[in-house]
């Protein structure tokens, strides 16, 4: 089991991943830079379905990989998009890709 912090820049661990996890991040990194582009590009189009739709398929990959702080931000994505709040939108997408890239990303073997 890997110790990670819950949001970047935190030094106390508040998740742990599981080892079975840790050679599936490089593609699931992959995933979600491409679901985070997608929603972007449908934020950009006013497309508020495809958003919530993507914000959801975050929310249950961070759970299924064990990423508590990405289910939580995916949901947040969902609700903004739901709402019709595009800065919202563009913020979580912001904070899921800023997680991703670091703290996801530290986890990738090497």
């Amino acid at each position: 089991m890997h110790a990670v912090p819950d949001s970047p820049g935190e030094s106390a661990p508040a998740i742990t991943i599981d080892e079975d996890i840790l050679p599936l991040l490089p593609k699931y990194i992959v995933f979600m830079r491409q679901y985070c582009e997608e929603a972007r590009a449908a934020c950009r189009e006013r497309n508020h379905d495809v958003v919530a739709r993507l914000g959801h398929q975050i929310k249950g990959s961070g759970g299924s990989y064990g990423f508590p702080p990405i289910s939580r931000m995916g949901g947040e994505l969902e609700a903004a998009a739901k709402a019709g709040d595009s800065a919202r939108v563009e913020s979580r997408i912001e904070a899921i890709l800023a997680y991703v890239n670091t703290t996801v990303a530290s986890l990738v073997p090497e």
